[in-house]
């Protein structure tokens, strides 16, 4: 019996221990279930918290995209280049949001009297206006365009949901023009929708280099002036156009026959429009002929000439010629000497013609770079000009004096005039024929040279011409006046702040000016100067780095 009870006991221990061990195993699977629900439990939160995070950094690159996108189709317009569709003008036009956006007034309105163009006339309706908004009543690009023109309802994601769709417009568009290199910043935004929510949104803000080039030779000014005066005929032969500048309270009027009423005469020539009027724009000067130059010297100072044959200029003891030189800086009567004492002409009375030797000017450079000769007066009637400038062009500068009181002053004068039997003009070395190169002789004067506030009436910085005494030549008088003595011609380019005809009348021949004026200067090849005439603007990539914002 006691041996029994002992065996009872222990089996009663063993069944307790048994239940003790289920209990536990029982929690432990508990446990575990919990562990395993609430991991998988975290990594699906983990999934959808790095889906979501992919999507929103997949959309925001689609905002980035459409920002770029947009930049492209509205610099494709601007850039535009068919001149019927030309829209460059808008580099000149900010549009800022927080004031009056002048690219939607000139959407808006039916001519662009309001909007200050330096080209005046510049059309901005019709084929070049804003390109149409697909949205009715919207403008294009200052409301949100659709990237997709062929369908706006094109998703950029399959997933079964609502289209996702870009678009873009033109926040904002600043241009600089106070400097030589002009700029423009635009802000472009890229938007992200699926139905009426955003998904993403960016701002991309990028810079461009503004560039000014007369791209097309019949778009050349051929004559350009502030003031025509008594002008009979003006005739320009050849592809070009007359350019006028007219000051910033002139009342727009861009009809061809008021424009030709402005300059007096009876105008005629090959390009429609043949007369473009321009804001202030101002006249070429001595810069655009800088590169490489060479001037004329003689003991390290610079050499200054004058010619005179009318015998009745005092110019020193010295002086007993028609041509005669001084150092800069010195302005005595007898500071002038024969220009024959120096080598560097020859004469022949004979023929009344007086040669300059291009091996005897501008001594030193290159043998091919410009040469720059400084002239103070030439006052001829019976005498021929001659100035070698087959191997090197010459560049003729209209100086004023170099103080307040020179002496004698009607020596000082930096003008030029031509009468009678009178010549002047550029050669081949050892000819006595004019060579017919105006690309390669040039006359000029600098901002403060002439005294063109005086207008016809004006002595300083003054060519006085007729017939075919100048026969070939670019003019390029930024503070000068042109004169007739009579009825004249000349083949090149005449670029003055006046033009006085005096009853007489003017015919510029352009025949292959421009392209042989660019194979000698190479302005636009060298990005130089992008010319004078009617221009085309151009955006092109700039230095800066784009900026993306996120919001």
């Amino acid at each position: 019996m006691m041996k029994f009870k002992k065996l009872h006991q222990a089996n009663k221990a063993k069944v307790h221990h048994l239940g003790s061990e289920q209990g536990i195993a029982l929690v432990l699977a508990l446990l575990m279930g919990f562990l395993l629900i609430a991991g998988s439990s975290a990594l699906l939160v983990r999934k959808l918290v790095e889906r979501k995070i992919g999507a929103f950094t997949s959309y925001q690159q689609m905002a980035e995209n459409a920002a770029i996108s947009g930049f492209n189709h509205i610099l494709s317009q601007l850039n535009n280049p068919s001149r019927a569709q030309y829209k460059g003008y808008l580099y000149e036009i900010g549009n800022d949001p927080d004031s009056d956006e002048q690219w939607s007034k000139i959407a808006k309105t039916s001519d662009s009297s309001g909007i200050e163009l330096e080209e005046i006339c510049t059309p901005t309706q019709g084929s070049y206006a804003l390109p149409d908004h697909p949205t009715q009543g919207a403008i294009w690009p200052i409301d949100f365009v659709p990237l997709s023109t062929t369908n706006p309802d094109d998703t950029l994601r399959e997933d079964g949901s609502l289209p996702v769709v870009a678009s873009y417009r033109l926040r904002d568009f600043t241009s600089n023009f106070a400097s030589d290199q002009a700029t423009g910043i635009f802000s472009i935004e890229g938007l992200i929708k699926r139905d009426n929510t955003v998904l993403a949104r960016t701002l991309l803000t990028r810079s461009l280099d503004i560039k000014f080039v007369v791209a097309d030779d019949a778009d050349w000014a051929v004559v350009n002036a502030a003031l025509f005066n008594d002008i009979q005929t003006l005739k320009v032969e050849g592809k070009g156009i007359i350019l006028v500048n007219k000051n910033e309270y002139w009342a727009k009027n861009c009809n061809q026959s008021s424009l030709e009423n402005d300059i007096g005469g009876f105008v005629t020539g090959e390009t429609s429009p043949l007369i473009w009027p321009v804001r202030e724009r101002g006249i070429p000067g001595p810069v655009i002929y800088e590169q490489n130059r060479t001037n004329d010297m003689v003991n390290n100072k610079l050499r200054v000439w004058s010619f005179d044959d009318s015998g009745s200029l005092d110019r020193g003891i010295n002086c007993n010629e028609i041509a005669c030189v001084r150092e800069e800086g010195l302005t005595s009567t007898d500071d002038f000497i024969n220009a024959s004492t120096t080598g560097s002409i020859k004469a022949d009375i004979n023929t009344n013609t007086i040669t300059l030797k291009g091996d005897q000017l501008c001594e030193g450079g290159d043998a091919d770079s410009p040469c720059h000769l400084n002239f103070e007066y030439m006052n001829l009637s019976n005498t021929k000009i001659f100035i070698e400038n087959n191997k090197r062009p010459v560049v003729i500068h209209l100086i004023s004096p170099n103080t307040s009181n020179p002496s004698p002053s009607a020596i000082s004068t930096g003008s030029i005039r031509l009468a009678s039997n009178s010549l002047l003009c550029g050669v081949n070395a050892g000819s006595s024929s004019c060579n017919d190169k105006p690309e390669r002789f040039i006359i000029t004067n600098g901002p403060k040279d002439g005294d063109y506030q005086n207008r016809c009436q004006s002595t300083q910085g003054r060519l006085d011409i007729g017939g075919g005494r100048l026969p070939a030549a670019l003019v390029t008088l930024q503070s000068g006046t042109f004169s007739l003595n009579e009825d004249a011609t000349i083949r090149g380019l005449i670029w003055t702040q006046n033009i006085c005809g005096n009853n007489h009348s003017l015919t510029a021949k352009s025949q292959s000016i421009i392209e042989d004026a660019e194979s000698v200067w190479k302005w636009r090849e060298n990005d130089l100067w992008g010319g004078n005439g009617r221009q085309t603007i151009r955006g092109i990539r700039g230095s800066g780095m784009d900026l993306f914002e996120k919001f």
